[in-house]
């Protein structure tokens, strides 16, 4: 979840009840359903006491649409929205980024 003043974005695991709350939560607003993305997260205490580390994971997204970006309360968790065809090459480019290529 991630709010902002004028809006609130939610993930579903489960869309099968997904059309009977977007009727529910029309009464309360406008809503928009986007399907087909993904979450991935960089997690470590350091993301949110350095800034060059978390420079580090947008820089490792160039090229990849980037439709969120969240940061925890706590500071250590960074969860990021990108298209689902999108996952592994985030991941793989993340990974490598923090980690260096171990292929």
């Amino acid at each position: 979840m991630a709010t902002s003043e004028v809006s609130v974005s939610v993930t579903v695991d489960d869309p099968s009840n997904l059309d009977s709350l977007v009727v529910d939560l029309a009464t309360l607003g406008d809503v928009a359903v986007e399907r087909d993305r993904a979450i991935v997260a960089v997690v470590g205490a350091a993301i949110s006491e350095d800034s060059a580390a978390m420079g580090r994971a947008i820089g490792a997204l160039d090229g990849i649409v980037v439709h969120m970006m969240s940061l925890s309360a706590t500071g250590i968790n960074l969860t990021i929205i990108v298209d689902g065809d999108q996952l592994n090459p985030a991941m793989e480019r993340l990974h490598n980024a923090f980690f260096g290529d171990h292929k």
